[in-house]
């Protein structure tokens, strides 16, 4: 048994992007309920205005946020929503769990 607690999903993202995740446990494959964040970035991107008259967007940065999750289970699986106009590179996901037995 595992008592799941944390989670962080890594991204190459705009800056501060970081979705709510949720941790399913068991091989449960219903959908999640996970409020969908848009990742947007401020600023002109790449050829898209005159020179010398604009501010050019950020680029992407390694996302590493951790995130209190709750989920009791033999396996478990993380799960979020994402929505984005811009590129996002998922790297994968680091979560954190306590080791348990049967009672």
């Amino acid at each position: 048994m595992k008592r799941f607690t944390i989670a962080r999903p890594i991204f190459n993202a705009p800056s501060a992007y970081n979705p709510p995740v949720t941790i399913l446990t068991d091989y449960d494959n219903s959908t999640p309920t996970t409020t969908v964040l848009v990742a947007s970035s401020s600023g002109t991107q790449w050829d898209a205005a005159q020179w010398d008259t604009f501010q050019w967007a950020c680029g992407s940065v390694t996302t590493l946020g951790w995130q209190v999750t709750t989920g009791e289970g033999r396996a478990g699986s993380a799960a979020f929503s994402v929505s984005s106009s811009e590129t996002l590179i998922y790297n994968g996901t680091d979560v954190g769990f306590e080791v348990g037995n049967w009672l």
